[in-house]
């Protein structure tokens, strides 16, 4: 063999002995994954898992199975006049919204989404406020240096993409079904750690922390706009600065937002800076009176103030101005399973928070002012009387400095007193997002739980009774926060009906039932170190939480086959509970007489379940009709079942007063349509009334006919026998 043959043989065996080296190290790394695999999965008990995995399988078929469920839209069945009458007004007006599907866990998203779309506030703001300004922004890139400037600065294409969606949900599909995902939303969303978890829906998500992503990703937007237009005005840099001082009344814009005008305007909000820093020198002329400015970035973002004061002197570092995007309430502690009220809760939130043994200075400079006068009077000691009269200046700033403060401050003349700790909405947005906080800690097992308690509210709130104009602000915290605190209260005291809606709330409660029963299984699958071996040891489906609708429910599946949980419940004496007929007409509220601080309610999310698993849903309002959506099932409802719900998660009030006609707009739409559903109904009448004419002349025509063969049979059978 020559020398290059044996070289060449000696290359090829080195790949082969390469090649089988590294195909056994891929071997061994397989096997070596496969053993742990193996090893966490029956170490994890892969029972309780895998009987978790199938009941979510079942759990999303079945509501696959379900979707668009309607009763008023069920011709097949006869019907109260008025509501046959309704579905074709409906129909015309526009049928349906669109429906999300649901892709595993995603009904916290899909539930705060369609809440959002029934928002007019939200779809004109981004209209108008956002995608119209960027476009005319965009127009301007005739000049390369305009465009480097602005194009790199503005992004948008979050705000694109949820007004693109929320369009989708509100169109138009009048009889038919469809259903969107809202993938091409979420790609435009951050994925950091905080919310990749919340974008991606891998698991079972928080609705309200989804929507303060969502609000979150709609500010970045808001502010890449307003730095793009800062950035192509001359001198932005000076008009920066000045947006961050105080601006004088001569100065502020046109139509500039005081108090609580143009509720309806996302701008710059300005407040007197007076109530903010009570040292402030007073001005005798208005013009000259200073302005702090606040910036307003979305519909949901509004005003809050709050004061804390000394309860024996009065004394306070002047008003705490914040932006807020929503209120969180929190239930109490001792209502786990009872009935509360939305009123109830807002007063609790707006109730004064007392602060035990807090230094206040103003108290402890009189105690030392008190032993330096007995001093001096004893002992005429320059050092006395120079601190005398230190401290004799300071008591009369209307807000005493800190730091001087702690010039004269003596450890022997230290006041620990109680301060008040208050707070009001000065400004309400033009959408307010409520937010019921039921999560609570449970000191029998030391976790965090669920309270159930049920929240009534009204289809129409009154923000009065806590809200105050900042014209009306007392700094004094030994005085009402709002000069007119104790008569709105009394004036506008809200009243909710607890027994609205007792037929539907049956149902919603029966599915809250099964969601806790279900939720209860799996906590005893966890507690079972038993391997899963048989079939039989899995738990039934989910409860269906369209399981209130008729039982000729619709559905795309022509084989769908009610599940045994429907089945049972025809059963029970459920099923002979009247069934309402649906209706435009709006339940009556007390003491919320129609004006701009009256609102609208929009949409409600409830939660079905426990703390740690469950189901969201949402009832929202669109075209003068509520709306049950349950992901890709979607029905027409009465106001009263909204109203009665158990389990609410969230509640959305929107600004819908029209100045003009001195009116609720969503009251005028409900106008309109009665006065085109009567019109069908009169409509349907004349029909039937010509029908019955027509049937009665038609049997009159045939009786006579009768008659007059009845008649010629006996003037022939006479004429026979005559001839006989």
């Amino acid at each position: 063999m020559s020398f290059e043959n044996s070289k060449l043989l000696n290359q090829e065996l080195f790949f082969q002995n390469s090649s089988t080296k590294s195909f056994l190290e891929e071997n061994i790394k397989l096997i070596i994954l496969l053993l742990l695999s193996t090893f966490l999965l029956f170490s994890n008990k892969p029972a309780r898992y895998l009987n978790k995995f199938i009941s979510r399988i079942k759990h999303y078929k079945q509501t696959m199975s379900n979707r668009y469920a309607s009763r008023s839209y069920n011709r097949n069945n006869k019907q109260n006049p008025y509501t046959e009458a309704l579905s074709e007004v409906v129909i015309e007006e526009g049928g349906y919204p669109g429906g999300l599907f649901n892709e595993g866990n995603t009904c916290f998203m899909n539930s705060v989404l369609q809440s959002l779309a029934s928002s007019n506030e939200i779809m004109k703001f981004l209209d108008t406020e956002l995608l119209s300004k960027g476009r005319k922004l965009l127009e301007t890139e005739n000049e390369e240096e305009k465009e480097q400037k602005i194009v790199s600065d503005i992004d948008l294409r979050f705000s694109e993409k949820l007004h693109h969606l929320l369009s989708v949900l509100n169109d138009k599909y009048y009889s038919k079904n469809y259903t969107t995902k809202p993938t091409q939303l979420l790609r435009t969303i951050t994925r950091g750690k905080n919310n990749r978890d919340v974008v991606l829906g891998d698991d079972q998500q928080d609705a309200q922390e989804f929507f303060q992503t969502l609000i979150t990703e709609l500010e970045k937007n808001v502010k890449s706009l307003s730095k793009a237009t800062m950035s192509n005005i001359e001198g932005s840099d000076k008009k920066k600065e000045d947006a961050l001082k105080t601006v004088k009344f001569k100065d502020l814009p046109t139509n500039a937002l005081l108090n609580q005008n143009n509720l309806d305007k996302v701008d710059t909000v300005y407040i007197p800076s007076s109530l903010l820093d009570p040292n402030i020198i007073d001005v005798e002329n208005k013009e000259d009176e200073l302005y702090s400015p606040y910036k307003l970035m979305t519909p949901l973002d509004g005003i809050t103030c709050e004061r804390i004061g000394c309860v024996e002197c009065g004394e306070n570092g002047g008003i705490r101005a914040s932006v807020f995007s929503g209120l969180s309430l929190n239930l109490p502690s001792e209502s786990m399973n009872g009935t509360l009220k939305l009123s109830g809760l807002l007063n609790e939130w707006k109730k004064p928070e007392i602060i035990e043994g807090v230094e206040c200075y103003r108290c402890s400079l009189k105690l030392l002012k008190e032993h330096l006068i007995v001093l001096v009077s004893q002992d005429e000691n320059p050092m006395n009387v120079k601190m005398l009269q230190r401290a004799d200046i300071l008591l009369s700033e209307k807000v005493i400095d800190e730091d001087k403060y702690k010039e004269l401050r003596d450890e022997k003349f230290i006041a620990r007193i109680s301060k008040s700790k208050k707070i009001l909405i000065a400004r309400p947005p033009p959408l307010l997002s409520i937010h019921i906080n039921r999560s609570c800690f449970d000191m029998r097992t030391f976790q965090i739980r669920k309270n159930n308690s049920r929240v009534v509210f009204n289809s129409k709130l009154n923000l009065t009774p806590w809200t105050a104009e900042f014209n009306d602000l007392q700094l004094d915290a030994r005085l009402p926060m709002s000069k007119k605190e104790n008569e709105n209260d009394e004036r506008y005291k809200q009243v909710e009906d607890e027994n609205i809606g007792h037929e539907s709330r049956v149902a919603h409660e029966r599915v809250q039932k099964g969601f806790e029963e279900e939720d209860e299984d799996d906590e005893e699958y966890e507690e079972d170190e038993e391997e899963f071996d048989d079939e039989s040891d899995i738990p039934e489906n989910p409860p269906n939480y369209s399981e209130m609708e008729d039982d000729d429910t619709d559905s795309d599946d022509e084989n769908y086959v009610p599940n045994e949980s429907i089945k049972n419940a025809e059963d029970t004496t459920e099923k002979d509970l009247p069934e309402p007929a649906v209706t435009l007409n709006p339940i009556k509220v007390a003491n919320t007489p129609d004006g701009p601080l009256t609102y609208q309610l929009k949409s409600v999310i409830i939660h079905y379940g426990s703390h740690n698993y469950g189901h969201y849903i949402a009832f929202r309002k669109l075209r003068g009709c509520w709306w049950r959506i349950s992901d890709e099932s979607i029905a027409l409802v009465n106001e009263s079942e909204v109203l009665g719900v158990p389990g609410v998660f969230m509640m959305f009030y929107e600004y819908d007063y029209d100045a003009n006609f001195k009116k609720m707009s969503e009251d005028m739409k409900i106008a309109e349509m009665n006065a085109k559903i009567e019109k069908v109904i009169l409509k349907k009448k004349e029909v039937e009334k010509k029908e019955i004419e027509e049937q009665e002349n038609a049997a009159n025509i045939q009786k006579s006919e009768s008659i007059e063969q009845s008649e010629d049979g006996v003037l022939l059978e006479q004429e026979e026998i005559t001839d006989n």
